[in-house]
């Protein structure tokens, strides 16, 4: 039912519009019947009808007076003017107030249900057409939080986003005036990541509201990210202040970064930065959010490496396992950044791997566990995992080792051995051999002897003397040649070695393969 208000100072006309309406079952409650235009203001302002029906000429105020300040005051009520008097001045203003109608006395019945039905056609339209807008309007401002979660994303992933999608976005979401200034990336612990997504949106929401405008989302690994205004040792330190509140609130550790987005960068690389910072608090267990600079950016140089190797050789484990620690505690005083850490520890499983796979190990063993280790190593996140994960990998070589028994230094020197006689004819020293071996040179020369009877000096001469008699015996070279040929810069100091392991001199070798071919 709509509501109708009737003024006018006539008495038949309200009944005759009363009887229309139920003759021709119209859908109206009659709210109101006034008899002059204050009274009908007054009475749209207490009722708030739908249609209105006024007299021109009524006293106190007329109707197109009355019918002004409705439609100022109420645009969407429905005013039909009626008249006696049928005079072209009286519809030109009664237009320009925008009024529905203008009815003229006497009224018919048709003429009169027939305007009434417009109007209800009208309003039914408009009503319509509103309740849309507003549920357009509704559902769009549902979405606004999910299309800044997807600006954020699209943003942070570097996805391409065209221009005008971009600028459409910004106008929707009343971003044109601002600008990114920051990139924070948070991510918050009880005993693991939390990945509530309802409660980690109300903690995006908290930075948000001090230093964003609008602009954060939670990403399926449990990260908040957060878009900020400005970038400066203020908003800062406000963070710093905010972050044992929140800790306290919630009962959580928190860990994270911020990096400014400068003039020359992206929102992109911004994020990658402080992930990366986030990623290296939480590997060393440092609990707050750090900007560039807190976690240095180098690698550092292993020099336990040969300790580590020559140590799981003599079979001390235990001191192997101290190193790995003591390397670790080095690092952490340093705060290396986390990709650092592990781009490093690949590199020295690598190579430890690389050295054993040829003695102990195979080099098809040695492939399968660097494949196997570095697989692990991709889901170290903390410091603590990553010693025990090197302890575990130390543990697991040794075992291999260990397996070898006592035969390990017999293992050593059949390699050294094996290396000597293809390679004699190189500069070969004690030293070079032992550093192949990542051994002291003390103690491969120990071990050498031990193994083959004889020192290494003696073992390398007495294979270069054999090869260089049977190259002598081709009779293709000269003493010069063949001296150079097995390792001997002197071709007279070749001679006396020569002449010390066969008692024969090196021309007499080539003296009597001539007599024999004579």
């Amino acid at each position: 039912m709509y509501k109708l208000l009737i003024v006018d100072d006539e008495p038949t006309v309200l009944k005759f519009i009363r009887f229309v309406i139920n003759e021709y079952k119209l859908p109206f409650y009659i709210c109101g019947e006034g008899e002059n235009g204050e009274q009908a203001v007054e009475m749209v302002d207490k009722y708030r009808p739908d249609f209105v029906i006024i007299d021109i000429h009524m006293p106190l105020m007329d109707g197109l007076k009355a019918a002004e300040i409705i439609k100022k005051r109420y645009p969407q009520t429905k005013v039909y003017i009626l008249t006696a008097y049928e005079y072209f001045q009286y519809a030109q203003k009664a237009i320009k107030i925008n009024v529905e109608d203008y009815l003229l006395k006497p009224l018919k019945a048709e003429q009169l249900s027939k305007a009434l039905k417009d109007g209800i056609a009208i309003t039914l339209r408009q009503k319509i057409k509103f309740n849309e807008k507003e549920r357009l309007k509704k559902q769009l401002e549902q979405i606004k939080p999910v299309m800044r979660k997807q600006l954020v994303n699209a943003f942070i992933t570097n996805r391409l986003v065209k221009t005008q999608e971009l600028l459409y976005l910004k106008k929707f979401l009343n971003l044109e005036q601002n600008c990114p200034g920051a990139v924070i990336v948070v991510s918050c612990y009880k005993r693991e990541i939390i990945r509530d997504n309802l409660f980690l949106d109300s903690i995006g929401k908290e930075i948000d509201i001090l230093f964003g405008y609008g602009l954060y989302t939670t990403l399926s690994d449990g990260t908040i990210v957060v878009l900020c205004h400005d970038y400066s040792n203020e908003i800062y330190q406000k963070i710093q202040q905010k972050l044992p509140e929140w800790q306290t609130k919630y009962s959580i550790q928190i860990f994270g970064g911020v990096t400014p987005i400068f003039s020359t960068g992206t929102i992109n690389t911004c994020f990658q930065e402080a992930d990366l910072i986030r990623k290296s608090a939480y590997f060393w267990g440092e609990e707050g959010i750090f900007s560039p600079g807190y976690f240095v950016n180098l690698s550092f140089d292993f020099l336990y490496e040969k300790q580590i190797y020559n140590l799981l050789i003599e079979r001390k484990f235990k001191k192997a396992e101290e190193i790995i620690r003591k390397m670790i505690r080095k690092a952490g005083s340093k705060r290396y950044v986390f990709t650092e850490m592990i781009f490093n520890f690949r590199k020295l499983i690598t190579i430890i791997l690389h050295d054993f796979s040829e003695q102990i190990i195979s080099k098809e063993e040695a492939n399968q566990m660097e494949k196997r280790w570095e697989e692990r190593l991709e889901e170290i996140a903390k410091a603590s995992d990553l010693e025990e994960l090197l302890i575990k990998f130390v543990r697991e070589l040794g075992n291999k080792i260990y397996s070898v028994g006592e035969n390990q230094g017999e293992q050593l020197v059949k390699w050294a051995v094996d290396y000597i006689n293809k390679n004699f004819h190189q500069k070969l020293t004690l030293k070079t051999v032992a550093d192949k071996l990542f051994l002291s040179p003390s103690y491969f020369s120990r071990i050498f002897k031990k193994y083959t009877g004889e020192g290494f000096a003696g073992y390398l001469a007495r294979v270069r003397i054999n090869n260089a008699q049977n190259l002598l015996l081709t009779g293709k070279y000269s003493v010069g040649e063949v001296a150079k040929r097995v390792g001997f810069d002197d071709p007279s100091y070749f001679s006396s070695v020569f002449k010390k392991y066969k008692n024969v001199t090196p021309n007499k070798v080539m003296y009597s393969l001539t007599e024999q071919e004579f």
